[in-house]
């Protein structure tokens, strides 16, 4: 904890926890404001693809990442979200809104959401040295999951007690909050100075893009890649079922709690990884993926308290795993390229969450939810299986370790 010590840490921590809570609100309320206003399955996974299909356009964004200054995009990513969030109760009380005008409004919100994320990212190791990423990220992770799990436990009595649109109004005050954060952020000098920035026109667009293609499909980590595919389709599959399998156990309070123990068990494993840098990332991985395939596949067919308890539980070894990954890509990828890949893998995996959400919906037009929702474990079992039979994967290294070398990263693309 003594990186909270450091004030342009801590202002990024800060700010990531407000925001993270924002969306948090942003997220829960326009499920349910969907679900309010049609009535049908296949808007609510509709609804939840259109937020997510943003993230599949993040590789767009990694060249701009790069050249991008930190603090200014920081602050106005923040500002432009509390703005279009801000519109969603202005058309409610005039009564315009639709869930034609709702969803145009909260595709413009996720895509500057995800102009954000990858700029927070890259402050990190511009803030701290390559041994303490691990625990900078754990951190931020904690941030992230902090404000998950306080704002979905209360979602449901903010909803009952607060309404919708309320709701609304006090998310745009979250993000205006995040921005103030942001803004106290200090860099006494440009991260990437030492590197030569040129003027960014389609023609270096292009070229920037293909250089982050190149990395990932040159080396070992176009496996992370296909990873991502998987787990992002399952997951995608879970949001848009989630409100649906909530209502039928009760309501916004039972969704309430059951994105309270998704963050409960994910902040765990935050925690829990920071202290597994001696332990080797292949088999890690591996049989975390598969306990977390599980515990989730026989979930939704017991108890409600049970399912609770299951759930947080599969959720500690993802969140260990994913805090673990996303360090291992700081410390073997160079801060000039780590933009461009960075958006590439996540693009690429977050391309299969909205179409994900988009089956989700339509499976539980046919099919009881709970099925389809466990259904939607059996893509950690396959990246598990993976991972635990590729031997060149199996073998990795703790995260201390390792280094470019293990992903057969050519060369050419460290000494850029």
């Amino acid at each position: 904890m003594k990186l909270l010590a450091d004030k342009n840490f801590l202002s990024l921590f800060m700010g990531r926890l407000t925001t993270n809570a924002g969306d948090s609100i942003y997220y829960i309320t326009t499920t349910w404001l969907a679900a309010e206003i049609t009535n049908d399955p296949f808007y609510v996974g509709l609804t939840s693809a259109v937020i997510l299909i943003p993230k599949g356009l993040q590789f767009l964004w990694g060249p701009l990442v790069d050249r991008w200054n930190i603090k200014p995009v920081l602050i106005m990513t923040q500002l432009i979200q509390a703005v279009l969030i801000l519109l969603i109760p202005i058309l409610y009380y005039m009564n315009l809104l639709t869930i034609y005008n709702l969803l145009p409004i909260v595709f413009l919100a996720a895509i500057i959401a995800e102009l954000g994320y990858p700029v927070q990212l890259k402050a990190l190791p511009a803030m701290l040295p390559k041994n303490k990423l691990l625990q900078g990220n754990s951190l931020l992770a904690i941030a992230n999951q902090t404000a998950d799990i306080v704002m979905n436990a209360l979602s449901g009595i903010l909803l009952a007690i607060l309404g919708i649109v309320t709701l609304y109004l006090v998310d745009s005050i979250m993000f205006t909050l995040a921005a103030l954060l942001f803004s106290l952020i200090k860099l006494k000098k440009a991260p990437l100075e030492a590197v030569k920035v040129e003027k960014l026109n389609l023609k270096n667009y292009g070229l920037e893009m293909k250089i982050g293609l190149k990395v990932v499909f040159n080396s070992m980590i176009w496996v992370f890649l296909i990873a991502n595919v998987v787990i992002n389709f399952c997951l995608g599959v879970m949001y848009a079922i989630l409100p649906i399998y909530a209502n039928s156990l009760g309501g916004e309070e039972k969704y309430g709690y059951i994105l309270t123990a998704i963050s409960i068990g994910t902040v765990l494993g935050s925690l829990i990884s920071t202290k597994l840098n001696k332990v080797p990332i292949g088999l890690f991985i591996s049989s975390s993926f598969i306990v977390a395939f599980i515990l989730w596949g026989i979930a939704p067919f017991m108890s409600f308290y049970f399912f609770l308890l299951l759930f947080t539980l599969c959720w500690i070894p993802i969140g260990s795993a994913n805090i673990i990954l996303g360090s291992v890509m700081q410390s073997v990828l160079p801060l000039t390229i780590i933009g461009r890949t960075n958006s590439v893998m996540s693009s690429f995996g977050a391309i299969a969450m909205p179409i994900g959400s988009l089956i989700g919906g339509l499976l539980v037009r046919y099919f009881e939810s709970n099925l389809v929702l466990s259904i939607a474990a059996i893509g950690f079992l396959v990246v598990g299986l993976t991972w635990l039979f590729n031997k060149k994967l199996r073998n990795l290294p703790n995260s201390e370790t390792i280094s470019y070398k293990d992903f057969n990263i050519p060369k050419e693309f460290i000494e850029l």
